[in-house]
């Protein structure tokens, strides 16, 4: 949009976001006026931009954590494993998140939140007659141990968050 004196009063983006710029040309650099002065208003627009685009990003992850949730649970109470895990662990829950999934060549191996309180690594072997390994592993060790990267400590995080809204319900 362009004022009564010319100069761009509103910038919107491809995306079709637009922004109060202050008098910002589109073809100077995001954040500066055509005058060299900062554009207060522009520079904190693009950062409320780049925090509406990690909500998108995080919005997608959580997607992505329940589909996983309602596969495993498909996938698991079909052959049998949700009974072997309630039978050697006591945890019949439909609250369990994938948090990491490692298919190698002869097995699989599962770290899963459940409950948003522990996590069980699951092995499960593609060779007939081997029984899986499970081992429950403390929230506070895992993250010390397996989850070192941003990736897993923004699924573990999204994990615990669907885990909450779940128990609220």
């Amino acid at each position: 949009m362009v004022d009564a004196d010319g100069q761009l009063t509103r910038w919107t983006r491809p995306n079709g976001v637009s922004m109060d710029c202050g008098g910002e040309p589109s073809g100077l650099r995001p954040g500066r006026r055509r005058d060299g002065q900062s554009a207060r208003k522009c520079s904190s627009f693009l950062g409320a931009e780049m925090k509406a685009k990690a909500d998108v990003v995080k919005e997608a992850l959580l997607i992505e954590l329940e589909r996983s949730r309602v596969q495993l649970l498909a996938e698991w109470s079909s052959n049998g494993m949700l009974d072997l895990i309630d039978e050697r662990w006591n945890a019949r829950s439909e609250d369990m998140y994938v948090l990491h999934w490692i298919p190698e060549q002869g097995e699989d191996i599962y770290d899963i939140l459940v409950d948003g309180k522990s996590v069980l690594r699951v092995e499960i072997s593609r060779s007939p007659g081997v029984d899986p390994l499970l081992c429950a592993i403390s929230l506070e060790q895992y993250r010390a141990t397996f989850c070192r990267n941003k990736t897993c400590r923004r699924r573990l995080a999204g994990a615990m968050e669907l885990s909450a809204r779940r128990s609220r319900r």
